[in-house]
């Protein structure tokens, strides 16, 4: 028998959000606002909430810690088999970091903390979101957040405030936190996106919409149902993945909700029985459709298959639901310890100590063949003096030696990419009981002037005025060898699985660009020509063509195919005529400034290409860490030329 309190308009609206969410996930282009069916979640929540509340307080029969209780009855148990099928799956067809990756986001998830690990991540919208599997968790852990603040705040307003401001108090609430999520939008839009305070404003949305019939007789609520309606749908059409999110405009749906929440209405769109029983499965489907979703990038589906497994995560959603969600464990929080008895609790700790077993194994790393092993061995084969651990934020300036003699007989300068060759220099001369030095910063070309989009304030350009000025003052006539990756500050990143929304150039020097053009090309040689230049007056200056790059992650392309074949199915290389097409304006754009400053041009692609190809491995050992910086073993490859150019 349904419940009396069962509305079924909002569970339409339940169904609405789930399927907006659903389908952007899986097809983007054909909802490109779907992502604020959360938004539409977090109204209902908190009307719900604010319902279950006041009854209960105003009855005298409200426990705090029943309410955390059936909050936890309602979420965990199907939280908790996501997870763990989650884990499962990745035991057998993710990599060890991969999947040590996953069991800190698994984590993360069962301590409701998620959306802090992701603030530290990335943004929601990046394409290597389509990498982590419980990603979606993220909106749980925000509501897991409000839940445990929000019946204590009611509980201080409705006894410590004169004549039970609650209604007033919420639209105060409201306010505050809409105008900070405007301001976080434009400033910070990853931590706005994620963050619990930019988000309190719509689940006190949802509270007024339940205390708001009291103060306002709804008029002419059929016109404004529909409104709502429309505010709903529109936003699924207007907004997109650049939209600043939850900015201004998450008030379009927020509002459509509110509106259809405080009309009650009952018609063919909210009572048919297609979007009840997905309002039913609302919550299991969210949980299961993200999983899915990343496992058709995972397993590259087409168009077709993609359909299929949306219509999959349908269906396990309704299995869950049916199997899962609709048991109701006893609660046992009368009694002292009662709670350590509580079920769904022991399910919790059961699945977050699984998941921390994989985090401090190394993502099971034992169970992995050698093959395995060997590529994971790779992808963190990286220079071991940790010569760009610096502090980024505060720009501290840190030249790096490698060799024990305090004679420094060469000088490696630039970015991540300097950093990755650095030790296929040192040898050259620690073998003479010389040494190097490394001045390095991640993101950051050697390039007087330059700024990056992906760097903090100005630390960049104030790094490369230090380095140039302690290579002058302090190590004339000392080679020094120049590297960056250009082509990626220009051009982008060629890995899809490291493009955002934005591939648009980062480097700038006055303003940034939005796209390529000639301008940016010239700026750069210019600025280039003013730092090589004079620092060819005090040394011998060598600098690299760009270094080949395979435009995916060899480590785990390796990983993905062994676990999958066992075996690796293809050779892996990469077109020459591909090199050349990435970094051909570069190429002619580092000879002029070569030319114009007297430098010596150093060729990786000699080591790495030959006529049609350029190699990932040799004999199944990558040599790159990811899909274009070299790795210990690989960057040996370029040894010979270093030392053939120095020793000139």
């Amino acid at each position: 028998m349904q419940n009396m309190n069962f509305r079924t308009d909002i569970n339409a609206l339940r169904a609405i959000a789930v399927a907006s969410v659903t389908l952007f996930h899986f097809f983007p282009n054909l909802l490109p606002g779907g992502f604020a069916g959360v938004d539409i979640f977090f109204v209902i929540s908190g009307y719900l909430m604010t319902r279950i509340i006041c009854e209960k307080i105003d009855r005298n029969n409200f426990s705090v810690g029943q309410f955390y209780l059936s909050r936890a009855n309602r979420i965990i148990p199907a939280l908790v088999v996501v997870c763990l099928a989650v884990l499962v799956f990745g035991w057998f067809y993710l990599g060890p970091s991969d999947l040590k990756l996953l069991g800190k986001h698994t984590a993360k998830s069962l301590s409701f903390t998620s959306n802090l690990k992701y603030i530290e991540e990335a943004g929601y919208f990046d394409t290597a979101s389509h990498t982590k599997w419980l990603l979606h968790t993220w909106s749980l852990s925000v509501e897991w957040q409000f839940y445990i603040i929000y019946p204590i705040l009611i509980l201080i307003i409705k006894r410590l405030i004169p004549g039970n401001k609650v209604f007033m108090s919420l639209c105060l609430l409201t306010l505050t936190s809409f105008v900070y999520s405007i301001y976080l939008s434009f400033t910070n839009p990853t931590e706005a996106y994620f963050q619990l305070q930019t988000r309190i404003w719509q689940m006190t949305l949802g509270g007024i919409a339940y205390l708001l019939p009291s103060y306002w007789k709804i008029k002419r609520p059929r016109e404004l149902f529909w409104l709502g309606v429309v505010a709903i749908v529109s936003t699924f059409f207007i907004a997109n993945s650049k939209t600043t999110w939850p900015g201004y405009l998450a008030a379009l749906p927020c509002a459509g909700a509110l509106l259809i929440i405080i009309t009650r209405q009952n018609n063919l769109l909210t009572n048919n029985i297609i979007i009840q029983k997905l309002g039913l499965w609302s919550y299991s489907i969210y949980l299961w459709h993200w999983p899915v979703s990343v496992g058709g990038h995972y397993f590259e589906l087409t168009t077709a298959e993609r359909w299929a497994a949306l219509l999959l995560s349908v269906f396990f959603g309704f299995c869950s639901f049916r199997f899962i969600e609709s048991i109701r464990f006893k609660q046992q929080y009368k009694s002292k310890y009662g709670y350590l008895k509580f079920k769904p609790l022991l399910f919790l700790i059961v699945a977050f100590l699984a998941s921390r077993a994989i985090v401090i194994t190394d993502g099971a790393l034992s169970h992995y063949p050698d093959s395995i092993q060997l590529a994971e061995h790779a992808s963190h084969d990286t220079n071991p003096h940790k010569c760009m651990a610096r502090d980024v934020k505060n720009g501290q300036f840190k030249p790096c030696i490698i060799g024990s003699s305090d004679k420094v007989s060469a000088i490696v300068v630039g970015d991540s990419h300097a950093d990755a060759i650095t030790t296929s220099i040192s040898p050259i001369f620690t073998q003479r009981e010389e040494s190097i030095l490394a001045l390095t910063r991640i993101s950051c070309p050697f390039i007087l002037g330059a700024k990056d989009k992906l760097q903090p304030e100005d630390i960049c350009r104030q790094d490369n005025e230090k380095r140039l000025n302690y290579i002058q003052s302090t190590f004339p006539n000392i080679p020094v060898i120049v590297t960056s990756r250009l082509t990626a500050y220009i051009y982008g990143q060629s890995n899809p699985d490291r493009i955002t929304t934005d591939n648009s150039p980062s480097i700038y020097f006055e303003q940034p660009y939005d796209a390529v053009n000639q301008d940016l090309l010239s700026e750069t040689e210019g600025h280039m020509i003013k730092t090589l230049c004079p620092l060819r007056k005090t040394n011998p200056v060598y600098i690299t063509l760009p270094i080949p790059e395979m435009g995916r992650n060899i480590p785990k392309v390796f990983i993905k195919d062994l676990l999958k074949n066992e075996k690796l199915s293809s050779d892996y290389s990469r077109d020459i005529s591909k090199y050349y097409e990435r970094n051909e304006p570069i190429i002619e754009l580092t000879q002029r400034v070569a030319k114009s400053c007297d430098l010596v041009i150093i060729d990786p692609k000699e080591a790495l290409c030959d006529s049609t190809s350029c190699i990932s491995h040799v004999n199944g050992h990558p040599i790159y860490y990811d899909g274009d910086h070299l790795n210990e073993f690989g960057n040996k490859l370029l040894t010979p030329l270093f030392k053939k150019a120095l020793q000139q």
